[in-house]
């Protein structure tokens, strides 16, 4: 199963499918346009609730959703998240989308 990122991975065009999941670190009060549009194609898993900006603790829920989820490959482009969840996924593959 792959799983994507919403800020600066579905932002900077990359476009999940059926079959596919989103876990973004964004709390309900962030939930934009851009996660309602990814809800209607596949399952949207949002931290819910936290401070706006805590990577780290956006990085912990991602982490424990991949595990939850199963999810083999994910998109992100955040690199204090992406050492968060390498640490807790090991197996992971982890697309690093770079900002431009």
């Amino acid at each position: 199963m792959t799983g994507y990122d919403i800020d600066g991975v579905l932002t900077a065009g990359y476009k999940p499918k059926p079959g596919d999941v989103v876990i973004s670190g964004r709390t309900f009060a962030e939930y934009d346009h851009t996660a309602r549009r990814a809800a209607q194609i596949c399952p949207v898993y949002i931290r819910g609730s936290g401070r706006f900006g805590d990577d780290a603790d956006a990085g912990e829920f991602k982490a424990m959703m991949i595990k939850r989820l199963g999810v083999t490959t994910f998109y992100e482009d955040s690199e204090t998240q992406i050492a968060i969840i390498k640490r807790v996924n090991p197996d992971v593959e982890i697309i690093h989308v770079r900002r431009s």
